[in-house]
């Protein structure tokens, strides 16, 4: 580690800290909903699989009659207007892809602003909902929640991993104190699932902690060889669940989460993948989001992701319990 940056990271170590103590103490503001909140969110810098588990879990509560919104930020969008209400894809183009991919995966209505509460008032004015998700809502200490939903990936042992911007951390590990609900992704056997389990018990010992797996969808072994390719928080799972899958993958290029593809950028892809022998190209729903018009000159596979959630019944159940109180 940098001897720059550790000295850094324990300044935010300290500030996250600071801020923490200072909403519970009333210092800094706080908004409420007129509709309960529940967030979903994790201690480090993306690719836990967030956004599959919101579209779980909004998908679980409409099934159950339960009308939900989602609150987002909407990372690296293009349109700054806010409240930004969405009840379809159509007219998205510029809120982000995570907020495409929402869109497009049924869930609605999505309001977007860097102020989440706004968006959820406004949509408290024109849409009849029971509750809301906020999204990579963990550390958004301003909105008021019912809930607090954590995912922590196993393939990324938290201990392997420091403060911001030594690391990945947004907060001590001692924040999980906060959440209602962990639920541990991509826990294979072959992880850390159960030390990072043992660790989660260290600071919170009446969460309900289950696990869950990623799972590529629209691809497996009958797909010819294939060059991969991912601007997401944490691609290496990406690859490796296509491994997972069957795939036959003769190499992979990575990029920064939320990519926007030039056309230099695939060419580029294009040529690593002849230079391979690949005969397709894959990638995920979330970077096609961000292709733009850009074209290939070879098939292009985009892979969907699901989770397998162990106990989902209790997760729902926790989460009306927590909004009806």
């Amino acid at each position: 580690m940098s001897v720059v940056l550790w000295p850094l990271a324990r300044v935010w170590e300290a500030a996250a800290r600071m801020r923490v103590s200072l909403y519970r103490g009333g210092v800094f503001k706080r908004y409420s909903l007129a509709k309960p909140v529940v967030s979903v969110g994790n201690l480090s810098a993306g690719g836990t699989g967030k956004t599959p588990f919101v579209l779980w879990l909004w998908r679980e509560l409409a099934a159950r009659s339960l009308a939900a919104s989602v609150l987002t930020r909407g990372y690296r969008r293009q349109d700054h207007r806010e409240p930004l209400i969405f009840q379809s894809p159509e007219g998205s183009e510029g809120a982000g892809d995570e907020v495409r991919l929402l869109l497009r995966g049924g869930v609605h209505p999505v309001g977007v602003a860097a102020r989440r509460e706004l968006a959820g008032a406004e949509i408290e004015q024109t849409c009849d909902v029971d509750l809301h998700l906020l999204d990579d809502g963990f550390q958004r200490l301003s909105l008021v929640r019912a809930l607090d939903i954590v995912l922590v990936d196993c393939t990324r042992p938290p201990w392997e991993y420091d403060l911001l911007p030594a690391g990945r951390l947004r907060e001590p590990m001692s924040a999980l104190e906060r959440a209602g609900i962990v639920v541990l992704t991509r826990a294979y056997d072959w992880t850390h699932a159960g030390e990072i389990e043992r660790l989660v018990r260290r600071y919170n010992l009446h969460a309900f902690v289950t696990r869950a797996v990623t799972e590529s969808r629209g691809v497996g072994r009958e797909i010819p060889p294939a060059f991969a390719f991912a601007g997401i928080g944490n691609p290496k799972a990406f690859y490796d669940d296509l491994g997972r899958a069957g795939v036959d993958l003769l190499d992979n290029l990575s990029f920064r989460d939320h990519h926007r593809y030039t056309p230099a950028d695939c060419e580029r892809i294009g040529r690593k993948a002849r230079e391979v022998g690949a005969e397709v190209l894959i990638t995920t729903e979330k970077d096609a989001m961000n292709l733009g018009a850009s074209a290939f000159d070879m098939p292009l596979i985009v892979a969907g992701l699901e989770l397998a959630i162990e106990n989902g019944d209790e997760i729902i159940a926790r989460v009306i319990e927590a909004v009806r109180q």
